[in-house]
């Protein structure tokens, strides 16, 4: 699994009134970020947000940034991207990380993307949609987290809004919980014992 290193995050109760939400990592459009945009249309609004963004596609994120100041000027913001050393611990400032991506390409519906698992070693609940089976049975298991229905920005939003401060703040300490097995510490661990496994049988 594409886990973070363990990072020393404590648990930070959710704004019942500023429920801020985050996506973050590459601009890519195959990602179709502006559903996460278009989304506002239909979340509550308690809820903001946010893209911390490399810009692999400056023309894309400029289309995200265009899109937003139409639809949503005072719900969605960007804030500019921090070293990967620094993205746990700044990632942690919010409280629900959300990823929405169809299945386009067979190799989504295995990912464990590295966005996923920096959400949970930051101690946030996960929302996203049924994109990838090995992402929901890790948020079903550890009950960190709510899958949408489907991949319209109004399923998650209706996913979302479903929330109470009590599921958000639970969420976000079950995250903290399950960080300290869902790690690259355990999973070099594993890695190690392969290869210690294969050098004594040869």
């Amino acid at each position: 699994m594409n886990a973070s290193i363990p990072v020393d995050v404590e648990f930070r109760p959710v704004d019942p009134t500023h429920i801020r939400l985050i996506n973050h990592g590459a601009a890519k459009p195959r990602r179709q970020l502006e559903k996460l945009i278009k989304m506002t249309e239909f979340l509550d609004r308690r809820y903001t947000v946010h893209f911390m963004l490399r810009e692999d596609s400056y023309d894309y994120v400029q289309e995200l940034k265009r899109c937003a100041a139409i639809m949503a000027p005072d719900r969605v913001f960007f804030r500019e991207p921090v070293l990967p050393s620094e993205v746990v611990s700044t990632v942690a400032e919010f409280d629900i990380g959300v990823h929405i991506p169809n299945p386009t390409i067979e190799n989504s519906r295995y990912a464990l993307p590295n966005k996923f698992f920096d959400f949970i070693a930051a101690g946030l609940g996960v929302g996203i949609a049924p994109t990838s089976q090995e992402m929901v049975d890790i948020v079903m298991k550890h009950d960190i987290g709510i899958v949408a229905k489907g991949f319209e920005p109004r399923d998650l939003a209706e996913a979302l809004n479903s929330l109470t401060v009590n599921d958000i703040n639970q969420m976000k300490r079950n995250a903290l919980k399950a960080s300290r097995s869902l790690n690259a510490d355990v999973e070099m661990a594993k890695l190690m014992n392969i290869y210690r496994n294969i050098l004594e049988h040869n």
